[in-house]
């Protein structure tokens, strides 16, 4: 059974404890290996956990993924969205940023990445809104 089919199983059982030491062995795997054979199956993967709402597996897969040195923008951009999930936009405006900057960007990455730099400008007014919010009362 390949590592997307055994957390995807755990992700249906809605088993989150398997489906979290799944992404451990499956992290530990990515860090471990000298080549990233399958991006692809990276990026599905990510997309699952996603879906999923499972924010901090993303971040490790996305973290170990990257840590090979991978420059995939569909990788970038799904942690730079778990980042925003994880109330962390600025750290997301940031990875948005380096890949609008991108020349090779494709037009619907590119579409994607000016979508989370607007979400990520709205989450900091936000942030600051309840912040002085808070201030007042």
């Amino acid at each position: 059974m390949s590592w997307r089919q055994r957390i995807q199983q755990a992700a249906r059982q809605f088993d989150w404890q398997q489906l979290a030491e799944v992404v451990e062995e499956y992290v530990g795997h990515l860090r471990s290996t000298p080549e990233i054979e399958d991006s692809q199956q990276i990026r599905a993967i990510l997309s699952l956990l996603r879906e999923c709402r499972r924010y901090e597996e993303l971040l490790r897969v996305a973290d170990a993924a990257l840590g090979h040195g991978l420059t995939d923008a569909a990788i970038k951009r799904q942690l730079a969205q778990a980042l925003v999930d994880r109330d962390r936009p600025a750290a997301a405006l940031l990875i948005f940023r380096s890949l609008i900057d991108d020349p090779g960007l494709t037009p619907m990455e590119r579409i994607e990445a000016w979508g989370g730099v607007g979400r990520c400008h709205k989450q900091l007014y936000v942030q600051g809104a309840l912040r002085f919010g808070a201030r007042r009362t």
